[in-house]
């Protein structure tokens, strides 16, 4: 049974040249990306987008699992732009969960049937590995499904093993290392979206942070000896606001936000008061939380509230004249 369920993750990965390719209509641009972390309960779904346009990147997919079911926004994003690829942290459902549809047991068939979301698998999804190079991550059936939709959609890239970072004018993922063995949140993929940098000699420029669920440690840019890449203005909290190393903790720069993507009275208690309370040691002042949905201005009245949350490089934060400005994936 480990066999199959590893059987599309064996081998070094789809290769540089390839996720290049996959991702190259979301990494042309050479201005920097805004960033909204939608509201999807307690869940993290982040849509790169220019300033009121479409989304061009998703970096994760989620929706909440059976256990946070209640946190689910009343409306689902309708991810109508099939060219947008979506960047999987790691092999959580909560960051992945909106690929699916419905799913249940079926009496008839006798078997757990699943009716897949296909605008969330009709475009590239670029995920992290699993096995001996990936700190021994496992996957169970869920995941194995997942991985077998995409593949019979020819839209399944795994990340190289080898392939520690990739950078673009506008955007940087890489690896997380040094996590414990065996815990997915620390073997996976992060993503910064960025101001353009420099070739000769690049200075730390304004960016937001997409940790997934990785401990700050194990994100290789951040780690305390080293000369600061970024200057953050935009962060999604690690873990869904959940606690972490306190000794690395992004340090950000003026006129800069914090989203928390969580779901209103979630059963892990996302997000932790004790992270909070190191965020604002660190100079986080302004925190918002996706489950603090509103109608927002311009919404029509059969329009559900919405927490989805803004974050920009810029140093002036301008929000949409309409709601939150995810309109585009239908929640608005």
């Amino acid at each position: 049974m480990d066999a199959l369920l590893a059987c599309f993750f064996n081998g070094s990965g789809a290769g540089e040249r390839i996720i290049r390719s996959r991702l190259s209509g979301a990494t042309s641009a050479s201005s920097p990306f805004e960033v909204s972390m939608v509201d999807v309960g307690q869940g993290s779904l982040a849509a790169l987008h220019k300033v009121g346009g479409a989304p061009r990147l998703f970096f994760d997919l989620g929706w909440p699992t059976i256990f946070n079911s209640w946190t689910a926004p009343l409306a689902k994003p309708l991810l109508q732009h099939n060219e947008a690829p979506v960047v999987l942290s790691h092999w959580d459902w909560d960051h992945w969960g909106l690929a699916i549809d419905k799913a249940g047991w079926s009496k008839k068939d006798e078997c757990w049937k699943i009716n897949w979301n296909t605008a969330a698998l009709n475009r590239p999804w670029i995920v992290p590995g699993v096995g001996p190079n990936w700190g021994n991550v496992s996957i169970c059936p869920i995941h194995w499904r997942l991985a077998l939709a995409l593949t019979r959609k020819r839209n399944f890239y795994r990340w190289p093993h080898s392939l520690l970072e990739l950078r673009w004018a506008t955007m940087t993922i890489c690896r997380t290392t040094g996590g414990k063995p065996k815990d997915r949140n620390q073997h996976g993929l992060v993503m910064v979206v960025h101001q353009n940098r420099g070739v000769v000699n690049p200075k730390p420029v304004r960016g937001i942070l997409l940790p997934g669920d990785a401990d700050y440690k194990n994100i290789p840019f951040l780690t305390p000896s080293l000369k600061p890449t970024f200057l953050f203005s935009g962060l999604a909290a690690t873990h869904h606001g959940g606690r972490f190393t306190r000794s690395v903790t992004p340090i950000p720069t003026a006129h800069a936000w914090l989203a928390f993507s969580v779901g209103h009275k979630n059963k892990y208690q996302h997000p932790k008061k004790l992270a909070q309370m190191q965020y604002l040691k660190k100079g986080w002042n302004y925190q918002a939380l996706t489950s603090q949905r509103v109608n927002g201005p311009g919404a029509s009245p059969d329009v559900p509230p919405d927490g989805s949350d803004l974050l920009t490089t810029s140093e002036t934060r301008t929000l949409p004249a309409t709601a939150s400005g995810v309109m585009w994936l239908g929640k608005q």
